[in-house]
């Protein structure tokens, strides 16, 4: 099973557990493989980054690591343009296509919305977590 999570997952999986935590643990055993692209692992280092999250540099360069060892990097060739509301969320779109993944695991509604995209199911993390 391959997969692609969106940076909210992971910033929930790493810093407030439940959910999120048990769907990366599936990646840590083996049960699926993760995809992501260098312009989600940039947005994942800028969003945990953030003061509000209270995370020294090197916690979050540990962190990164972590998730870069998990992942196979995926470098989409196309950049997606009005797909969704937010021109934010096209990244992880383009990851999901460039990895012809099984599915993409978000809790941003803007993406939920869409339900799947050119052949990806988009789903939430207790979507996930029912599936595999």
């Amino acid at each position: 099973m391959n997969a692609v999570f969106d940076t909210n997952v992971f910033v929930s999986a790493l810093l407030f557990g439940g959910r999120p935590r048990l769907a990366l643990e599936k990646v840590i055993e083996g049960a699926v493989r993760l995809h992501i692209s260098p312009d989600l692992i940039g947005e994942l280092r800028t969003t945990l980054s953030r003061q509000k999250f209270k995370l020294s540099p090197e916690q979050t360069a540990f962190f990164i690591e972590e998730i870069e060892a998990l992942c196979t990097p995926v470098l989409p060739r196309e950049k997606i343009k009005k797909a969704c509301r937010d021109q934010k969320d096209h990244i992880v779109l383009e990851c999901a296509v460039a990895s012809a993944c099984d599915a993409l695991v978000t809790g941003d509604e803007d993406l939920l919305v869409l339900k799947t995209y050119r052949g990806v199911p988009i789903i939430s993390v207790a979507g996930f977590l029912d599936r595999f």
